[in-house]
């Protein structure tokens, strides 16, 4: 109809030389505005007034001010620290994705360089305690909902290359008030026209700290200014022109609220019913005395004893009604609700997989396993790549310390992180897919490898003294024939003759890696 009207609207635009009338005009435009399609959401019901009373028009920088930011973040972390589901989430979201830590994987084209720059770079990483700076960032985004890392120079560390990644809590970076009116300000963070950071105002001590020294001086305290290159922020950015981060479990924070409230209630109704064992009822009428019994008195029960009652009594066992069948139900539903703000399966989530069926805790896995693969995606552009940038500038500074004078400037080598790999719940079938996939060329044995947190040139060279250690005490090679490049000439005389060499090589070499 829309486009029937407009069409003759045309059309009469086009067959005369003047303007319709301003009234035939309007009447049109009405018409039009009527048959429009609307939506639901956008209609003022009251229902839709009081759902959506808190809706508003800020932009991301005002919405997720200083004051917002400083609730949402205490009250975060009161139920992280009150709530053991919280508490185990955000381990398990961190610890997941971490594991034992990221092994570096260097290609300059010199394999004994390669190997140096991993080695130093892996002693460093174990001594400035990268692992647990990885997990720090990501619990944090989880309760607090971001973390700060300041590149500093510890003269203790235990390790020739003296860098240092400082986290800093959201607390400590904040604009002073002299610098509020700074229109490149962000709440400790200033920003170039482009819109990336310049400088970071971090306060030298947290403003939650204790000592009469700092109390009174929140605003006073002269901030250290500390450039971009020196600070990697890390927090998760949900809107175009966010500067800061709020807690991932933001939109849970009610619902655990709710499943506090609900269980006390039905803790109290449960203790309340069991302290009486039995109560004693009579059935006369008003007025008239039924013995001994006084109303609201309590009488002890002795164990074993039998007990004679006032003429007209009864005794009945009190029932508890409470906690109710759906009581654990109720639980759970509000525990999948949780999880979902954080991405996470239930099972995964809360550690618990007994309702799930065989294929339902397949699925669950395997897409937690492509979150953390997001995850780690993340961590390595935001923490891991500009760290080891920043490390291997100062290793160059150290003469001797690295042969790396003739494989060309590192912007130019292959660089790769190497994670902890997933086990499947069942090995015999992952081993057969990985053993197909190797014949028919859709994987490599680097990939593979890689998978299980595993430098795949280490590990065949593995394979290879392995292979030639059985045959120096004149011991078969477990791993078949020939398998690491090994194997005794009784062993290969059993070989297929009909094979090719490098097909035998090939096939050895996947019957390897799957087992």
């Amino acid at each position: 109809m829309a486009g029937v009207i407009s069409r003759v609207w045309s059309a009469i635009k086009g067959s005369s030389r003047t303007e319709l009338p301003p009234e035939l005009r309007a009447k049109l435009n009405n018409k039009l505005l009527e048959i429009r399609a609307k939506y639901d959401a956008a209609q003022t019901t009251d229902e839709n007034r009081k759902h959506f009373l808190n809706a508003d028009s800020l932009s991301a920088r005002t919405a997720n001010n200083y004051q917002v930011r400083k609730i949402l973040r205490e009250r975060a972390r009161y139920e992280r620290a009150n709530n053991s589901y919280l508490c185990g989430m955000a381990k398990t979201f961190s610890n997941e994705i971490v594991g034992t830590g990221p092994r570096l994987q260097i290609q300059t084209g010199n394999e004994k360089v390669n190997r140096a720059i991993e080695q130093r770079y892996s002693d460093w990483s174990a001594a400035a305690d990268i692992r647990s700076l990885l997990t720090l960032n990501l619990e944090a985004r989880v309760v607090d909902g971001e973390l700060f890392n300041v590149f500093t120079t510890n003269g203790r560390l235990g390790d020739e290359v003296k860098l240092f990644v400082r986290p800093v809590e959201a607390d400590q970076v904040t604009t002073p008030l002299a610098k509020f009116n700074d229109p490149t300000a962000v709440d400790g963070i200033r920003f170039d026209v482009a819109g990336n950071p310049r400088e970071y105002d971090i306060l030298p001590f947290h403003p939650g700290g204790e000592g009469e020294f700092w109390y009174g001086q929140r605003f006073t305290l002269q901030p250290d200014v500390v450039s971009a290159e020196n600070v990697l922020h890390f927090f998760r950015r949900e809107r175009a022109g966010q500067a800061r981060g709020v807690p991932d479990i933001v939109p849970a924070l009610p619902l655990f609220a709710q499943m506090r409230r609900y269980t006390l209630a039905v803790l109290a109704a449960a203790e309340l019913a069991a302290s009486f064992a039995a109560i004693i009822k009579t059935d006369l009428p008003p007025g008239i005395d039924p013995g001994e019994a006084v109303a609201w008195e309590t009488v002890d029960i002795v164990r074993g004893m039998m007990q004679t009652l006032p003429a007209g009594a009864d005794m009945q066992q009190f029932r508890a009604e409470q906690p109710v069948t759906s009581f654990a139900e109720f639980i759970r539903c509000l525990l999948r609700e949780i999880c979902r703000c954080l991405e996470m399966p239930y099972s995964v989530a809360t550690g618990d997989g007994s309702d799930n069926s065989y294929s339902g805790g397949r699925l669950d896995v395997q897409a937690w396993e492509r979150k953390v693969r997001i995850e780690r995606c993340g961590v390595e552009t935001v923490l891991l790549n500009p760290t080891f940038s920043r490390w291997i500038e100062e290793a160059s500074r150290i003469r001797g310390y690295l042969p790396i004078e003739d494989v060309g400037p590192p912007n130019l080598w292959r660089k790769s992180w190497m994670w902890d790999g997933f086990k499947h719940v069942d090995p015999s079938k992952e081993a057969s897919a990985n053993d197909i996939g190797l014949k028919n060329g859709a994987y490599t044995l680097e990939e593979l490898v890689s998978e299980r947190g595993k430098d795949w040139s280490a590990h065949e060279d593995q394979l290879r003294r392995q292979a030639e250690f059985f045959k120096s005490i004149g011991l078969p090679n477990p791993l078949g024939a020939g398998a690491g490049g090994g194997g005794s000439d009784q062993q290969n005389a059993g070989q297929d003759s009909q094979q090719s060499d490098g097909q035998s090589q090939r096939q050895e070499v996947g019957d390897a890696v799957a087992a």
